[in-house]
């Protein structure tokens, strides 16, 4: 669950718990992805949007590798429904 406030409304977004220890990098993910929304044109909303399913489908498909917490797994945009993201407005106009 993230929270997103754009100076006038507060979004609330969710998507599926993906509970697993392989979650290295998730954090610079999930900025990266919003980045490349932004240049594709997308609105901050939209990219953040987008930005959490693609993490989401990325930690489903974690990869296992060495020992420990493993990374993620960058496989491209998500296509299905599995990993879409919620947005709910809390409050704004």
């Amino acid at each position: 669950l993230d929270w997103f406030f754009d100076g006038t409304s507060t979004y609330q977004l969710a998507t599926p718990a993906r509970p697993n220890l392989h979650t290295h990098g998730a954090g610079c993910t999930y900025s990266a992805a919003i980045a490349a929304g932004l240049a594709h044109g997308l609105s901050l909303i939209e990219s953040i949007e987008l930005a959490k399913a693609y993490v989401s489908e990325a930690l489903r498909d974690f990869a296992i590798v060495g020992q420990g917490r493993g990374p993620l797994h960058h496989g491209g945009w998500p296509t299905g429904t599995e990993d879409q993201t919620t947005t709910e407005v809390i409050a704004g106009p």
